[in-house]
């Protein structure tokens, strides 16, 4: 059974822990400030290093009609769906088709290190009325230990970014739900996503991660 703490606004990076979760959980809407805390949190067991790497969906064929979206380079798999109905994949863009349906997002486990998955995990969020107008609604990040947390999103401010300064306690999901009802014809949407790890990396992981990461340093965000 997992249980619930809900953040109606992100702290800033300086004591940005939340209660609640073993050695805490930080949020973010800086994307700056996600990308610090990775390398600076110290508290990664001896020989643990942290990376922060980019992925998105430009690589993805337009279509208006698609049951599943998945990604990942080493350093995660996951596997992105609609609580209800279908995606569509515009410009770089994932959206829910249907009127008022959550996206899903399932996150594996980082291959090819001793840690266990993921610490941190970020993204550009958003919900679109009927007019293409942002309106505010809510990420649901799922942890390994069960736990939950609900984070409200602004519409002035799409980024929502997290980690777990738990070595133990890793990030296993996190499903976008418009706020209101399915009536008022919010969508959820998708850009960039972000992805922190830590971990002892296997021979190789590191020029992969440093290939990713030089290959997103180009990517302008949306």
């Amino acid at each position: 059974m997992r249980h619930f703490v809900a953040v109606v606004a992100a702290s800033a990076f300086a004591g940005s822990a939340l209660a609640g979760f073993s050695g805490g959980v930080s949020s973010f809407t800086s994307l700056n400030d996600f990308y610090k805390i990775g390398p600076s949190i110290g508290k990664w067991p001896s020989g643990w290093v942290s990376y922060v790497v980019s992925e998105g969906f430009s690589g993805f064929s337009n279509s208006n009609s698609v049951t599943k979206l998945q990604g990942g380079a080493g350093w995660s798999q996951w596997v992105l769906t609609a609580s209800q109905g279908t995606m569509s994949v515009e410009s770089g863009v994932a959206i829910a088709n249907e009127v008022g349906a959550g996206l899903s997002f399932d996150l594996g486990p980082a291959l090819g290190s001793s840690g266990s998955g993921l610490h941190g995990f970020g993204g550009d969020f958003g919900f679109r009325d009927a007019n293409g107008k942002r309106v505010a609604g809510t990420v649901e990040l799922t942890l390994s230990t069960g736990d939950a947390l609900v984070h409200e999103i602004s519409p002035m401010n799409s980024f929502a970014g997290f980690w777990s300064l738990d070595a133990g306690v890793t990030i296993t999901g996190m499903t976008l739900r418009p706020l209101g009802t399915a009536g008022e014809n919010y969508r959820a949407t998708v850009d960039n996503l972000y992805f922190g790890f830590a971990g002892v990396p296997a021979p190789g992981a590191l020029a992969l991660l440093g290939m990713a990461g030089a290959a997103a340093s180009g990517k302008r965000r949306r």
